[in-house]
């Protein structure tokens, strides 16, 4: 088995600038409505900028750093992962411990045909998920 740690599926990147981008879309438009439909000063929205500003970072660059930071390999005796752009984290999930297996796909990763893998054990602690691996079909 190959032990080499391994990056993530490009298209991630797609999919996590969409989530961020999305998120930034909500939250101004509940502050604006917010400012719209109450008594609510004008100066929130000013306030908002720089909420608005770390949406964009999320949605550029930042989604370029949790690429990168972001790797899993198949270590011998569990399934390792690395992530975090801030406050990085590094796990492991003992193949022994692991009692499902789930892929899972959002409109956007389907388009993109990657998938997400989710490891479920006994203990909600040791659970692993690796976002964007390519999906592979198999047809009978």
């Amino acid at each position: 088995m190959d032990h080499d740690w391994r990056k993530l599926h490009p298209a991630v990147r797609t999919v996590w600038s969409v989530q961020a981008a999305l998120y930034g879309v909500i939250l101004v438009t509940i502050l604006v409505s917010m400012v719209l439909l109450t008594s609510l000063n004008a100066l929130w929205l000013v306030a908002a900028l720089p909420l608005i500003g770390f949406f964009a970072w999320l949605a550029t660059a930042g989604v370029g750093k949790r690429y990168h930071r972001w790797a899993f390999r198949f270590a011998p005796q569990a399934l390792e992962l690395r992530s975090g752009v801030w406050f990085q984290t590094v796990s492991a999930v003992p193949y022994h411990r692991i009692q499902q297996v789930d892929i899972e796909q959002g409109p956007i990763e389907r388009r993109l045909g990657i998938v997400k893998l989710a490891l479920k054990t006994a203990s909600a602690a040791s659970n692993g998920r690796v976002p964007g691996i390519q999906a592979v079909s198999y047809t009978h």
